[in-house]
């Protein structure tokens, strides 16, 4: 299915950044999905928030796609995209990295039969820079400013049209994101849990992160419904899966992981419209 523009450069935040850092993991769990972003703008600054005193460590999975049409002159006109990249972020803390899993990010095979790619982008800080993000008493959010650009070209042309910006100047803003750096009296930072509301479906981190025998995961339904929960490791393979009948509000489940290796996994709740992947470490 074609995307807007602007929707394939929010899946493609944050891919070129200074400062490289660890390299972050795609999660496999999408790799069979469509064009995508996880987490979306709001999962993102409720679950992957900063904690005065602790190093910043988050992931956002990106599953690209490779047409797309673009509002030219006034008319939407029909694009193949053949590559991106980032032309500028800005509004994330002093000492704050961006950094991609490749440095520029091309899809597969040939026009017009070309394939999707699954990618990351890993955002980290230091403890004294996560620190120094917010020295008061309160919550600190920094909304998070993107440029984009992708290499595109038109529907049956035999050579590339060129860049997007050049076609929509400056580039594509890309809007939501945003990093709020809570202090370490919050209880968010004392506990691991974070402010959700029951009116939706949203998924906090498992606590406590990293564990070496049972760890909790809460997330909040706004009416009673069948959830399916599930756990994979870093390759894909799925490791545990059950259906749990979740109730208006608060919710729990309960993961033992002391037969497992010591490593990264990745767990999703999922409702059945809406899935949502977070990661947790195994001692």
């Amino acid at each position: 299915m074609k995307k807007q523009l602007h929707l394939l450069f929010i899946a493609m935040m944050f891919l070129y950044g200074a400062n490289v850092m660890a390299q972050c993991t795609p999660n496999s769990y999408y790799a069979d999905s469509s064009a995508t972003i996880r987490p979306d703008t709001l999962n993102f600054s409720l679950q992957d928030f900063a904690c005065h005193g602790h190093a910043y460590d988050a992931t956002i999975t990106i599953k690209t796609t490779t047409d797309t049409t673009v509002n030219f002159n006034g008319s939407m006109v029909p694009f193949h995209v053949l590559k991106f990249k980032i032309l500028s972020v800005t509004g994330m803390p002093a000492g704050f990295a961006y950094t991609p899993n490749v440095p520029e990010w091309d899809n597969g095979g040939t026009v017009p039969n070309q394939t999707a790619i699954l990618g990351c982008v890993g955002i980290t800080a230091d403890s004294a820079h996560v620190s120094a993000a917010n020295t008061t008493s309160s919550p600190i959010t920094y909304p998070i400013s993107i440029l984009a650009d992708a290499y595109v070209q038109i529907h049956g042309s035999p050579n590339p049209t060129g860049w997007a910006s050049q076609l929509q100047p400056p580039g594509l803003k890309v809007p939501g994101y945003k990093i709020i750096v809570y202090p370490a009296s919050a209880t968010q930072c004392a506990t691991g849990i974070l402010e959700y509301s029951p009116d939706r479906f949203s998924v906090i981190s498992n606590y406590p992160n990293p564990f070496s025998k049972t760890t909790e995961i809460k997330y909040t339904v706004p009416t009673t419904q069948e959830m399916e929960f599930k756990v994979y490791n870093m390759l894909g393979k799925l490791i545990e899966q059950r259906k749990v009948v979740a109730i208006t509000g608060e919710n729990i489940i309960k993961f033992n992981g002391e037969k497992l290796s010591s490593g990264i996994y990745m767990y999703s709740i999922s409702n059945g419209k809406e899935t949502i992947v977070k990661k947790m470490v195994v001692n």
